[in-house]
């Protein structure tokens, strides 16, 4: 399997596959891939890994959650001795609840031989400091532009407008650019959003109104346009960091954005972002 890391990143699994940890933690965003390599560098130790997935009504579901139960079933598990290597990868470790991450953090405290864990989370933030502190970590970085083009190549993907809405959307995330390689309907909502992103940003006041009459009833996809046109703000604010102008309407966007997020509304806050 291709694996697609950003330099930094690809010299830290480098390492990581000359020594694995007994306890090692893959964050990077929906998207980017923990999860994928988790599973890759759990293959290339050792031929016997168990891999836990977040459960909802005791089925595998990526919205459920891992429970205090499953953990304590994997501590006994664990008890064992094992000749080789036994790599066991715990997906969307976010998921886990507290009770869980307190019962897990046992299984830290007393490794059993030959037992490692790999922990594939989009997120840190879920998780207790005391499980934090007991990982070595791996930040999956953003792949690069070139890298996305090189993605994007082996994909087989040649149309330029197809490309570009490739590379905006994925944002440096593999994973996600290869799954929407194949979803049409997504990059053909895409084409929508960033065009009536773009108008907030560049059009007359007129076609800024009509924006905002046109997505007066739809905050979900309002709050996408922000984002998108957010996103251009930044992109241009990194070429020109010093431009107050941008920096001004960045600000403006975000308040904005925060505004509309908790109820308020739409058309009168992109009114305001008219005047």
């Amino acid at each position: 399997m291709t694996l697609y890391l950003h330099p930094e990143s690809q010299r830290q699994y480098e390492q990581l596959l000359k020594h694995l940890p007994h306890a090692l933690l893959i964050i990077g965003e929906k998207g980017r891939g923990a999860s994928t390599i988790a599973k890759e560098l759990a293959t290339t130790h050792s031929p016997v890994v168990q891999e836990i997935v977040p459960e909802k009504d005791e089925k595998p579901d990526p919205d459920g959650k891992i429970g205090v139960e499953r953990i304590k079933q994997l501590y006994e598990r664990t008890r064992s001795i094992v000749s080789s290597a036994r790599i066991i990868v715990i997906h969307d470790v976010h998921s886990m609840t507290p009770q869980a991450q307190n019962a897990f953090l046992k299984l830290l405290e007393e490794p059993a031989p030959n037992t490692h864990f790999i922990l594939a989370a989009h997120t840190r933030t879920s998780l207790l400091p005391t499980v934090l502190s007991r990982v070595q970590s791996l930040d999956l970085r953003p792949i690069t532009e070139e890298q996305s083009v090189t993605v994007m190549n082996d994909l087989g993907v040649t149309d330029a407008k197809k490309r570009a809405q490739l590379l905006f959307l994925a944002a440096g995330n593999p994973a996600e650019l290869t799954r929407l390689s194949d979803d049409e309907k997504t990059l053909a909502d895409f084409a929508v959003r960033i065009a009536d992103a773009r108008a907030l940003l560049q059009s007359a006041p007129y076609e800024k109104l009509l924006i905002a009459h046109k997505y007066k009833d739809a905050r979900a996809d309002i709050l996408r346009v922000m984002d998108m046109a957010l996103q251009i703000l930044r992109r241009t604010l990194t070429a020109s960091p010093e431009n107050q102008q941008l920096i001004a309407a960045l600000d403006e966007f975000l308040t904005a954005r925060e505004r509309i997020y908790r109820n308020g509304n739409i058309r009168l806050i992109i009114a305001r972002l008219v005047v």
